[in-house]
């Protein structure tokens, strides 16, 4: 995936989600028609700009750009694969220097993801989620009624339109009861 034309990503292709991350919390220089506008000077000037993650939730739902608006075209569908982590995914270098969750819990595992395939004016959304079985946690994946057991591997990376993740130190308390 090609991040919109500004910063350090500006010509880079992001084909993990660690380098859309990376990207998202690149420094982004603001100036022309980006420009900062100061409300106690009351007036547009150059700036730069950072983002960063002061607080992390449990679970955490990760939408992956998959349209690119044209000024002079129509708008396209992007359909580059974007790999993704299905164990271990560190958001450490995302966090600010006044995060206040602790490092352990910047660490997370990847349990659903959706998928769409198609063009912008139709198309067909799946899913893939981790559930617990009666021998162990097993990858299913779920096509309207249609539920088969997959291997995680299988998702194809070019069709994923979000991720879901959640905490590594939650998946120790979720519970296992539920069988599939």
């Amino acid at each position: 995936m090609t991040a919109p034309g500004k910063g350090f990503f500006k010509s880079r292709a992001l084909d993990s989600l660690e380098d859309c991350l990376r990207a998202f919390a690149s420094e982004e220089r603001l100036d022309k028609h980006d420009a900062f506008f100061c409300a106690k000077c009351a007036a547009h000037g150059s700036a730069t700009k950072t983002m960063r993650v002061h607080r992390f939730p449990r679970c955490l739902a990760l939408h992956i750009k998959r349209f690119k608006a044209h000024p002079s075209a129509p708008t396209t569908k992007l359909t580059d694969a974007v790999s993704f982590p299905l164990t271990d995914l560190s958001l450490s270098h995302i966090a600010s220097d006044a995060c206040v969750t602790p490092e352990h819990l910047l660490r997370y595992d990847l349990y659903a993801v959706s998928n769409h395939t198609g063009s912008l004016s139709s198309g067909h959304y799946t899913a893939a989620c981790k559930l617990q079985t009666a021998d162990g946690q097993a990858w299913f994946r779920f096509d309207d009624a249609a539920v088969s057991r997959i291997s995680p591997k299988s998702i194809p990376a070019q069709d994923v339109y979000m991720l879901f993740y959640v905490q590594r130190a939650e998946l120790e308390l979720a519970p296992t009861s539920v069988f599939v």
